[in-house]
């Protein structure tokens, strides 16, 4: 085995008559859509925390594209929001920079460690809340997310088979533009709050949450994977008792 969560099909000739068609074949065969449940758990793993990421960017831009409504930081509204469109800009040709430059290297580190760094922005602008914050947020935003779909692409080539990609790119897509519209939603409703602490505070605590959850199931996963790759102890044959000496009369 190559090591790739959704094998290469099999070809026809080395299976025994009558037998039936590998699942992967039948999935290739009849044009379904990979979903999430099916595509292994590497790529599942990306594509979730992926997803997640695309939810804190749009949550971000429409968070505050709101607040900067009526907050204003000593600086006029549409400055406010020319340098918030900056930041965002800046941030995605950051994140081509440094995707061009790792050439996809360890993207699961790099998922991971973006998975990291948007929480502990988060939770430092909350902190520090002010019109610097909301552009370091809203570059980190932005940065994560791209340098997130960039290493589950990376992913999904490494384990997908060419018969399936595509219908797995699509599923990715449609399940980052789901999540970036519901985090969209998210951030237009805490907006109401009228307040950038709040509503920054909310971010990293699920963002933290979505960590945490995804680590505790990675974890799991790759304990599991070691005790079934564990050999099993060779059953240890009793040694069969000697016949006691019959005695000799006397």
């Amino acid at each position: 085995m190559s090591g790739r969560t959704i094998p290469y099909d099999e070809p026809a000739a080395a299976l025994p008559p009558g037998s039936p068609a590998p699942a992967a074949s039948r999935t290739a065969g009849s044009g379904r859509w990979r979903t999430l449940g099916r595509v292994g758990p590497v790529v599942a793993e990306a594509m979730t925390g992926n997803a997640v990421l695309r939810a804190f960017s749009g949550y971000t831009f429409f968070f505050f594209a709101f607040l900067l409504q009526t907050e204003r930081f000593g600086v006029s509204r549409h400055f406010a929001l020319a340098v918030l469109a900056v930041a965002v800009a800046a941030g995605s040709i950051v994140a081509m920079v440094i995707g061009s430059w790792l050439r996809s290297r360890s993207p699961q580190l790099i998922m991971f460690s973006v998975l990291t760094i948007a929480p502990v922005v988060a939770a430092a602008a909350a902190w520090f809340f002010g019109l610097p914050a909301v552009i370091a947020v809203a570059f980190a935003a932005i940065l994560c997310a791209s340098l997130a779909k960039l290493a589950q692409d990376s992913i999904v080539q490494r384990e997908i088979g060419d018969e399936i990609r595509s219908s797995t790119f699509a599923v990715s897509e449609t399940l980052n533009q789901v999540a970036n519209v519901a985090g969209g939603l998210l951030g237009v409703l805490v907006s109401m709050l009228n307040d950038g602490q709040v509503g920054l505070a909310i971010a990293a605590a699920l963002l933290t949450a979505a960590l945490v959850l995804m680590v505790v199931r990675r974890r799991r996963r790759v304990l599991a994977q070691r005790l079934d790759a564990e050999p099993e102890p060779e059953p240890v044959l009793a040694r069969p008792r000697p016949r006691p000496r019959p005695r000799s009369a006397s």
